[in-house]
This record gives structure tokens, C-alpha cells and sequence, in this order.
């Protein structure tokens, strides 16, 4: 049915080129018909080698921190909806959750949705993580749903360890200092490192606790700070940052 309905359409633009040339063109009229099949044909198959469902998958995140008071941890559940490739193109990955806060003396460290190389981060957090075991390819699909199967938490790589980033006045997103995650002492004093960031596969619900704990970054003062920093630096911040897809 559909091969039909190709070669109607490509007979059709054929007559309406043919039409307007003149009569003694007809086997260039002709040739057009069939190039126009061509196209639709090609146009088909492209669009049947398109998977058109997307898969939804969920995982906690959890930030583990050693200080001199002890151990502190902090986690969100983050929800992932990844569509298909298109031809010649990438999946997309829409996220929905929020940055992990972790309450540390002296203040609260923020492991933010983006890391330092990526503005989408956090729709690959848990295929970083859990990189081992799944299937090699290019086969979005197999991968996913390999992910989705994994029951084990596991330690995120720490090429790929979110943005850490900690607010001197909790109140003021200018007072935004970014962290090293091998220096948290930096922010935080002498004592206080990080442990380990884990990625685990969950049904949990997607957590929406840390929209009170964020500075106000709609306050007109922050937008004219924010015109005096260059386009690149890591300190301008906005809500999409820590809480996204809500």
C-alpha cells in the first residue's frame, strides 16, 4: 500500500513538470518523474529505520563526603526520558530532577545537573557509571534497556563527577564559589573531602526538595552581576542548573 502511494505521488509530480514544459521535453519530463520517486522512496526507508518509542529510566545519585564530624551524604532521584536518533542524527535526553545538596559543616555543597564539560550531564550520569555493563554498538535501544536492568549501584568515573559548587551567603547566587572535587577542603576547611559520587538504577519517585534550599537567581542584582562576567564562566548559574524539567 504504501509502495502505491509512492509511485502515485512521484507519477503526479511528474505530470505537474511535464505540464509546464514544453512538448518536445518529454522524456526529461520523464526522467524527473522517476527522481522524484527516488526521493520518496529514499525518504520512506529513512523514516522505517526510525525507532519512534523513547525509553524512560531512573537513577539515584548519590554524593558520598568525608568530614572531621564524620561521614555526610546527600541523593536525588533523577528521571531520563531518551528519544531515538534520528537519521544521521543523536538521541535526545529530557531530564527531570534536581541537584544533590549535601549538608557539610560550614554550609551545603551543591553537585549540580551539568558538569564541567557538559550542559546535559545529567542524562549520562548512569550510562557512565554502569559503562561495564552494557552492550558495545551503537544500538541506543540495547543499551538502555541493559541499563535499566542494572540492580547494582556504581561509582561514577570522576571524568564525568558533576560541577561542585557551594554559596558563601545562601541567600545570594553572586556569592557562588565552584569547587574542585579533589579540594573541597577549599570551600568547606581543612578535613573535608569527597568520597565518592554512585549512580544506582531505581523506581523510586523523581525528588523535588531543593527549590527552597536555592538562592533567588531572578533578583535584578544578580543580572547585572552576571553582565560582568565572561560568556564561560563557571559561575553563572541559573535555576535550570540545580532543578530542571518540573
Amino acid at each position: 500500500m504504501r509502495d502505491r502511494e509512492l509511485k502515485l505521488q512521484a507519477l503526479l509530480a511528474g505530470r505537474r513538470i511535464a505540464a509546464t514544459m514544453p512538448v518536445a521535453a518529454p522524456a526529461l519530463a520523464d526522467w524527473l518523474g522517476k527522481a522524484a520517486l527516488c526521493v520518496l522512496v529514499l525518504a520512506a526507508l529513512l523514516l522505517s529505520g526510525c525507532d519512534s518509542g523513547s525509553v524512560t529510566y531512573r537513577y539515584r545519585m548519590t554524593v558520598y563526603v568525608d568530614t572531621p564530624a564524620g561521614p555526610r551524604s546527600g541523593s536525588s532521584v533523577i528521571e531520563v526520558v531518551s528519544s531515538p536518533p534520528a537519521p544521521m542524527g543523536s538521541y535526545q535526553d529530557d531530564v527531570r530532577g534536581e541537584a544533590v545538596a549535601v549538608d557539610l559543616p560550614g554550609g551545603t555543597l551543591f553537585a549540580m545537573l551539568k558538569s564541567p564539560n557538559s550542559e546535559s550531564a545529567a542524562g549520562h550520569y548512569a550510562p557512565h557509571a554502569h559503562a561495564a555493563a552494557l552492550p558495545d554498538g551503537s544500538d541506543w535501544r540495547a543499551r538502555l534497556e541493559t541499563l535499566k536492568r542494572q540492580t547494582a549501584p556504581a561509582a561514577l568515573p570522576a571524568e564525568y563527577l558533576p560541577r561542585f559548587i557551594r554559596f558563601r551567603d545562601p541567600a545570594d547566587p553572586r556569592t557562588a564559589e565552584v569547587l574542585e572535587p579533589a579540594n573541597l577542603a577549599a570551600g568547606f576547611g581543612p578535613g573535608v573531602r569527597l568520597n565518592r559520587v554512585v549512580i544506582q538504577i531505581t523506581e523510586d519517585p523523581v525528588t523535588s526538595t531543593i527549590e527552597s534550599r536555592l538562592p533567588n537567581f531572578s533578583r535584578s542584582d544578580y543580572g547585572a552581576w552576571l553582565g560582568t562576567l565572561r560568556y564561560n564562566d563557571p559561575r553563572r548559574l541559573s535555576k535550570v542548573d540545580f532543578r530542571r524539567g518540573f
